[in-house]
């Protein structure tokens, strides 16, 4: 798997879900850290 070569991708899966349902036309996009790491996630 890729969380052994790059551990920043080891995040919650409620932010990933939350994430997921993050549609453009409806929902804001998704904004979360995770250590030094920032997400803006956006369904599309």
């Amino acid at each position: 798997m890729q969380l052994d070569e790059v551990p920043s991708l080891d995040v919650k899966l409620s932010d990933i879900s939350i994430g997921t349902s993050a549609l453009p036309t409806l929902l804001p996009p998704y904004y979360f850290k995770d250590g030094d790491n920032e997400f803006n996630l956006v369904d599309g």
